[in-house]
C-alpha cells in the first residue's frame, strides 16, 4: 500500500476573529519538520510537525463519501454535482473524532478543530469551512458563511501557509434549527501571493468553489458537521 505523507491542518495555531464579519489575512508559519504536519504536544515551540500513515481511501469509500453528501445536499448546495472526492477528511473538535453529519452544540465548537487528510507530498492546498444554512436553514439569504479559510498549504519544509480568514465559532440564535458546516479542501495550481483584495471582506455569501476556481484551485475533498442552538427563546 503506497504510504500518502498525513496533513493535518491545525487551527488550534490560528487566533480567533472578532465578532465583526470582516476576513483576516495573516501568515503562520508550520514549522515543518520530517513529515508530518499536526500538534506536536511534546513541543510548544513547534506547534506542528509530520508523519506517515497508508492511505485507506478505496474507490467505494469515497463513492460512499459522496452519496453521504449528496444526501446532505451538500452537493449541490455547496460543491456541483458532478464533485468526487479524491481522499477522506478527519475532524476534530477538542481531541474528539467528529463523523461525518454528527449533530454538535455550540459549546462543542467554540474551539478551533483539527482537519486532517492523506495527500501526494508536494501538491498545494486551500481549505475551508462554510455555513450554507445562514442565518437559518428555511432563510439562507447568506449562504454561505466562511468561519474558516486557508490556502498555501504543503509539506514543503519551512513553508508558509497563508491565513486567509481566521477561524469563528458557530454563533447560531435559538430556534434556528441545525445549520450544516462543510469542511472543503481544494488543490491550487501552485502556491498563490494573496492580496487582502483576494478574498471578500464580508464572511456572508461566500461561493466558495467560485473563489476557487478564480484562483486555479479545484475540490478533492469534503465532509460536514452539523451545529444546532439548544437554547429556547420565551
Amino acid at each position: 500500500m503506497l504510504s500518502l505523507p498525513l496533513f493535518a491542518l491545525c487551527l488550534a495555531a490560528v487566533p480567533l476573529a472578532c465578532a465583526s464579519d470582516a476576513s483576516s489575512m495573516q501568515s503562520s508559519k508550520l514549522n515543518i519538520t520530517s513529515l508530518h504536519i499536526g500538534p506536536d504536544p511534546s513541543n510548544p515551540m513547534a506547534p506542528y510537525m509530520m508523519t506517515e500513515r497508508p492511505s485507506s481511501d478505496s474507490p467505494k469509500a469515497l463513492t460512499e463519501i459522496r452519496d453521504r453528501l449528496q444526501e446532505a445536499h451538500i452537493l449541490p448546495d455547496i460543491l456541483p454535482p458532478s464533485f468526487m472526492p479524491e481522499f477522506s477528511l478527519s475532524l476534530r473538535y477538542a481531541g474528539l473524532p467528529v463523523s461525518m453529519g454528527q449533530l454538535l452544540s455550540l459549546n462543542n465548537t467554540v474551539g478551533e478543530p483539527t482537519i486532517e487528510f492523506d495527500a501526494p507530498n508536494g501538491d498545494v492546498f486551500a481549505a475551508t469551512i462554510v455555513d450554507p444554512d445562514a442565518p437559518a436553514p428555511a432563510r439562507h439569504g447568506y449562504r454561505s458563511y466562511r468561519h474558516f479559510l486557508a490556502a498555501n498549504l504543503d509539506a514543503q519544509p519551512n513553508s508558509t501557509s497563508d491565513v486567509l480568514t481566521t477561524y469563528q465559532a458557530p454563533h447560531l440564535s435559538p430556534n434556528s434549527g441545525a445549520h450544516r458546516y462543510a469542511v472543503i479542501v481544494f488543490r491550487q495550481a501552485k502556491r498563490v501571493d494573496f492580496n487582502p483584495d483576494d478574498v471578500p471582506r464580508s464572511r456572508v455569501r461566500f461561493d466558495s468553489v467560485q473563489w476557487a476556481k478564480s484562483h486555479k484551485m479545484s475540490p478533492v475533498a469534503a465532509t460536514y458537521f452539523t451545529v444546532q442552538n439548544f437554547a429556547s427563546t420565551p
